[in-house]
């Protein structure tokens, strides 16, 4: 599945050393990590993921030197997500 995201690209920078990219399947036995073949594009990343089918729930996580990152859990069952900056624990 290809996924879109987009960001505000003031706060993040995929091409940055630090910025690290994860994905995960949600499963009855907690989060899995999948693999994921990100690509860069301005304001945004094109990522690919391999999920079991469209029903398993995923979701993505990237972490940057200016906090972490996620999509809304909904947003992603329509291959195009906003991600927005996680608070701060």
């Amino acid at each position: 599945m290809r996924l879109n995201v987009n960001f505000e690209p003031n706060e993040v920078n995929p091409r940055n050393q630090n910025f690290n990219l994860r994905a995960f399947i949600k499963t009855s036995k907690g989060n899995l990590p999948i693999d994921v073949v990100p690509k860069v594009e301005e304001g945004a990343l094109s990522i690919l993921v391999t999920v079991p089918d469209m029903e398993t729930p995923f979701f993505i996580v990237f972490d940057t030197p200016k906090g972490i990152w996620q999509p809304d859990d909904y947003s992603i069952t329509e291959a195009h997500a906003v991600a927005h900056k996680q608070g701060q624990e």
